[in-house]
């Protein structure tokens, strides 16, 4: 299983970014790393699964 981080803004729709694949682990390390810098009034993110 693949696990992406998608950036994503409140106003739309939209995936703005999508990063990955990355194993479960990683994929929440990276989203946290996201989230350090990111303007929340505008963005937020979130973590997908796919199939391969």
């Amino acid at each position: 299983m693949k696990f992406y981080v998608q950036i994503k803004r409140f106003s739309d729709s939209g995936i703005e970014k999508e990063l990955g694949p990355f194993s479960e682990r990683r994929a929440d390390k990276v989203d946290d790393g996201v989230n350090i810098n990111l303007n929340h009034d505008e963005y937020f993110t979130q973590i997908v699964k796919k199939q391969s």
